[in-house]
């Protein structure tokens, strides 16, 4: 085994901002579970109380994120850009950023040039309050850099 260091970490879950508010969850055993928001899955278009019906769902609860704003202007991502990309993508990014300020490099600043470096989250536990999350972003980043 190869062995690695772990110098910033940073999470987004549903009711926890931090690695710090994920463990709190964990140790005191909430769940996030909540109604799923008509926004995001239309009930009458969607739900049925028949797990066999074709197309619909019969569970009206999910563990979501709720309230997530990606900051483009902090980032510097133009409008256009922002709008051509699923929301995962700029949530990827921000969790990563947020790692590098826990590890000391706000703005990656002090970071060398050419050293690897890769980011990831790990699927989460069957019973923890979240759901199966991964996220990949950083400096380089591949499948096979990934833990198995």
């Amino acid at each position: 085994m190869t062995p690695i260091a772990i110098v910033g970490m940073s999470c987004e879950y549903p009711d926890a901002r931090s690695p710090m508010e994920l463990w709190e969850n964990v140790l005191a055993q909430r769940r996030a579970f909540r109604r799923i928001p008509a926004e995001r899955l239309n009930p009458d278009d969607y739900l049925s109380s028949d797990p066999n019906t074709p197309d619909c769902t019969y569970i009206a609860e999910a563990s979501v994120i709720e309230g997530y704003e990606f900051d483009r202007v902090a980032f510097q991502v133009v409008g256009t850009t922002y709008r051509s990309a699923d929301l995962a993508h700029w949530l990827a990014l921000d969790v990563a950023a947020r790692s590098l300020v826990d590890a000391g490099y706000k703005n990656g600043e002090g970071l060398p040039a050419k050293a690897p470096a890769s980011f990831w989250a790990t699927p989460s536990p069957v019973n923890s309050p979240a759901p199966t999350c991964f996220v990949c972003a950083g400096l380089t980043c591949s499948a096979s850099s990934m833990p198995a």
